[in-house]
């Protein structure tokens, strides 16, 4: 079930962290599972809002700079 509205939320988080944030910590700021967030960040990315960085373990999730 997609929880309404999710994607404005994930690109409002992210316009308040303009450094980025995990995945890990958007998770639990909007209460989604992992699936539900690469769900959500998979399409952000393939419309070029989002861009996706591997550092070590973690994936760093930005804006994409326009």
């Amino acid at each position: 079930m997609e929880m309404p509205d999710i994607k404005s939320q994930i690109i409002e988080l992210l316009a308040n962290n303009p450094d980025g944030l995990t995945m890990h910590k958007i998770a639990v700021a909007l209460g989604l599972t992992t699936y539900m967030l690469i769900r959500e960040l998979s399409t952000l990315e393939a419309k070029g809002e989002i861009q996706i960085i591997t550092v070590g373990a973690s994936k760093l999730v930005k804006l994409t700079q326009h």
